[in-house]
């Protein structure tokens, strides 16, 4: 990769979270050719719909919403972009093969619980339920089976007995500071990103 060339990046992510997580990304020195976000759906007692945040962002980026991830027509307008890595962050559905081997250098899970534990959706809900004394945010490569690929870092806080709505926000706090310090030391083609 020439060291002058923006990174070409592409970004999944669902819940306010993400969202958050996004806007931090979005002022760093990458290239989004995407946002993949879940299709606008019921929520709440009155089974409002609801949209996702990323449509706010329509204007300036490519949001899209699949309803299935194997449709043709949206694997053409993927396949025909030039991705060096997709960063997910609680998007909420299963990437099918295809599209984790289309990035050059594959896709990046931002999962909130500190791996092996708590494997899957909703980790932070658990560890809250199950009274886990510390959270935290790992960062690892995705592959086909849930939550297995190589984690490149985690980074922990103590629960002070904290809503999730607090712990949210101290983890984009934390992940905004600690990867801006440090970098996860994810490393594409000779460039750190992160």
């Amino acid at each position: 990769m020439k060291k002058n060339r923006k990174i070409n990046i592409a970004f999944a992510g669902t819940p306010e979270i993400a969202f958050d997580i996004f806007e931090e990304l979005s002022n760093k020195d990458f290239q989004i050719n995407f946002i993949l976000t879940q299709t606008d759906k019921k929520a709440g007692r009155g089974a409002q719909l609801k949209s996702s945040k990323f449509l706010e962002k329509k204007e300036t980026y490519s949001v899209l919403q699949p309803e299935n991830l194997n449709d043709n027509d949206f694997k053409k307008i993927i396949l025909n972009q030039s991705i060096d890595l997709l960063i997910v962050v609680a998007y909420g559905k299963i990437l099918p093969s295809w599209l984790l081997e289309h990035p050059k250098y594959g896709c990046l899970n931002v999962h909130f619980s500190i791996l092996p534990k708590w494997r899957g959706a909703a980790p932070m809900q658990r560890a809250i339920a199950n009274g886990d004394k510390s959270f935290g945010v790992s960062f690892m490569k995705i592959e086909e089976k849930l939550d297995t690929g190589g984690i490149y870092k985690t980074i922990s806080t103590k629960n002070n007995s904290q809503d999730i709505y607090r712990l949210e926000k101290k983890f984009c706090l934390l992940y905004t500071s600690d990867a801006a310090d440090e970098g996860l030391g994810v490393d594409l083609g000779g460039r750190r990103i992160i």
